[in-house]
């Protein structure tokens, strides 16, 4: 069984021009090259189409590099842009005296004696505290 006329890439994309570029309608080309409108119309649409589709993997490439370059950078950028809360300023804080005591120590203090050091200075804080600080 056949299923019609084959024709070349060529030749289609020579019928397109003849109506994009030379100004003919469908039907004169049509008509004169003796297809179907209608094949006409495909032909078209998926020469038009094309173009829009045919970048080079390279280009593909870089372009999806360069767009998950920038979500990355915009989401830094806006990780830093939002203000610290006043607890995490804190936590900062308390952060620095905990690591000065433990050097202080040696190194082998745990957060309870930490915490005793922390209130022997003067600060308020709980011994829980002192533990979420210094994980």
């Amino acid at each position: 069984m056949s299923k019609g006329k084959r024709y070349t890439q060529e030749f289609k994309i020579e019928a397109v021009k003849q109506i994009t570029e030379r100004g003919y309608s469908d039907a004169e080309v049509s008509e004169r090259l003796d297809i179907c409108t209608k094949t006409l119309y495909h032909w078209r649409s998926q020469l038009l189409r094309k173009p829009k589709q045919t970048k080079s993997s390279d280009e593909q490439l870089r372009v999806a590099k360069l767009k998950a370059q920038l979500k990355h950078v915009t989401e830094e950028r806006d990780i830093l842009k939002k203000p610290m809360s006043n607890r995490t300023l804190e936590d900062n804080r308390l952060l620095k005296l905990i690591n000065a005591f433990y050097v202080a120590r040696g190194g082998t203090y745990g957060s309870p004696w930490i915490h005793v050091d922390l209130r022997e200075a003067g600060e308020q804080c709980s011994v829980n505290r002192v533990a979420k600080v210094m994980r």
